[in-house]
């Protein structure tokens, strides 16, 4: 996680296996299947939507894999294009289990604040979102000497929870157990049949 920083370069890349691709997608998919994400049993009634509103990060696509092998259909939007009124739009209309969206990213030298920017959205007190901590620190986390644009933790932001509506992704994660060679009960993929919308890209036009 982050940036890695040394006195001639910055970088943030990592390689990741298929087999950690696959144990983490099982993981987001019992995540996504759960009423409310912190709870134990699962409840996915057909028909449900997950809409994903976070930059380009390594967890987009392992999420749309997640939603799709859960059985939820997918809604797709990019925070860098889509006004809060489109967003707002859809909400109301789509009425998404789960918005899995992020605290805020770096474009460039620009922080965008994505959470604190829609949780106050019209549609958003009735649905739940699974935050990813992508750029505020953890608590007890010193801040730096000098600030850097684009440098992860920032405290130029922090992540805060709704009670009852938003839960942190990396904790909802740490409490889901998949075994690495072994399926348990209620894991089987969804059969999706061939008429079935299985995910929505939604532009900046709505």
């Amino acid at each position: 996680e982050g940036n890695y920083w040394d006195d001639q370069d910055v970088h943030d890349c990592c390689d990741v296996d298929w087999e950690t691709c696959e144990i983490l997608v099982r993981k987001i998919s019992k995540a996504l299947s759960l009423p409310t994400a912190p709870t134990s049993s699962e409840n996915v009634e057909e028909g449900q939507k997950v809409l994903i509103f976070m930059p380009r990060l390594m967890q987009l696509p392992l999420t749309i894999l997640a939603a799709y092998r859960a059985g939820l259909v997918v809604i797709v939007m990019d925070p860098l294009t889509i006004k809060n009124e489109i967003l707002e739009s859809v909400v109301l209309t789509e009425k998404p289990k789960f918005v899995v969206t992020v605290d805020a990213f770096w474009q460039a030298q620009q922080l965008t604040e994505v959470k604190k920017n829609i949780e106050n959205l019209r549609g958003m007190s009735e649905t739940q979102l699974l935050v990813i901590r992508h750029v505020a620190p953890n608590n007890g986390i010193p801040p730096p000497k000098k600030h850097f644009p684009a440098r992860r933790p920032s405290y130029q932001t922090s992540l805060d929870l709704r009670n009852g509506q938003d839960w942190e992704w990396s904790t909802v994660m740490a409490d889901i157990d998949v075994e690495e060679n072994k399926y348990s009960e209620g894991e089987d993929e969804f059969k999706w049949n061939d008429e079935d919308i299985v995910v929505k890209m939604v532009d900046e036009m709505g």
